[in-house]
């Protein structure tokens, strides 16, 4: 599975505390990327705004976002908090 990782670690001259930090600022950075893009790309302020537009214009956005864009179906679900069924089928 390409969706995960497992980590071991072994106490070093930086403290496991600070290095989780780090990692998880990285993911911050990243998911605030994806979600400025997807504003700019569906033209929305924000990702409950994709979840009330019409089915039809929805569809059209999601269906860019995964083959223009190549976001996978889990990464388009979490973004915009539509349901993965229904981001397979658009």
């Amino acid at each position: 599975m390409g969706n995960h990782v497992h980590l071991l670690l072994q106490v070093g001259v930086e403290p496991i505390a600070q290095f989780m930090r780090r990692i998880c600022g990285s993911y911050v950075y990243w998911y605030n990327l994806k979600v400025s893009q997807l504003k700019i790309i569906c033209k929305i302020k924000s990702g409950p705004e994709l979840q009330k537009m019409e089915k039809t214009q929805r569809n059209i956005y999601l269906k860019k976002l995964k083959d223009e864009y190549n976001l996978s179906i889990r990464q388009i679900a979490r973004l915009t908090g539509i349901n993965r069924g229904i981001v397979c089928r658009a």
